[in-house]
């Protein structure tokens, strides 16, 4: 029996989504690209939502505040914290709903100014870094083709997809952390230890002499 591709896909990523509902350190993001519609679907645990919070706003009282300066907060937050390229140019959030859960919470938003055949789309979503180990999930789905990124810390939450006739790749985007230590440390610490190691040769040889007259 042969299975729709696109129905087996669809059901994978709604298993995804309800796993992740229980895992406060993930987030699925799911990119739908059309000639005419553009949609991007979110899936997030309400739990990590609330712990970064705390840790963004942590003048915020989240067990006082009203659901829709709630949703008001969280759309703000996510429009702030992802980007989106594609043929190098930045697509726009349009209109978007929410539907907020006690464990899950799903925002759907409409995807704005993709004019041409998309060939390379480039995102960066750092939303809800303020939780350790953050894994942000993120699909692209054009034309029957379907690719997953992982977003995290080691890739500063980047990646880019190249988009074919026949498939799409996933490239990630990791740049190579840089040498904070100053030179001149470096210096100091190669001048200590050259300084110990000639300093016990000498003491080893001066040993070694003494022992010689000793026996002598």
């Amino acid at each position: 029996m042969k299975f729709n591709n696109s129905l087996l896909f669809g059901f994978l990523f709604l298993f995804q989504s309800v796993a992740f509902a229980h895992n406060p350190q993930q987030s699925s993001f799911k990119l739908f690209l059309t000639e005419n519609n553009n949609i991007l679907e979110i899936s997030l645990s309400q739990y990590g939502i609330e712990q970064a919070f705390l840790k963004k706003y942590p003048e915020l009282d989240l067990s006082s505040i009203e659901p829709n300066k709630f949703k008001e907060l969280l759309i703000k937050y996510l429009k702030e914290n992802i980007l989106i390229f594609a043929n190098d140019q930045q697509l726009n959030f349009g209109a978007g709903i929410i539907k907020l859960g006690s464990h899950q919470t799903d925002l759907k938003f409409r995807i704005n100014n993709l004019k041409d055949t998309p060939r390379e789309i480039k995102v960066k979503a750092i939303c809800f870094q303020e939780n350790e180990k953050q894994n942000n999930f993120f699909t692209i789905a054009y034309k029957g083709l379907n690719a997953r990124a992982k977003l995290y810390n080691k890739n500063n939450f980047k990646a880019k997809f190249i988009i074919n006739e026949s498939n799409i790749e996933v490239l990630d985007i990791i740049e190579k952390q840089k040498n904070t230590t100053p030179y001149w440390v470096l210096a100091i610490v190669f001048a200590v230890i050259l300084s110990v190691i000639l300093i016990f040769r000498k003491t080893s040889k001066f040993n070694k002499k003494e022992s010689l007259e000793q026996n002598e």
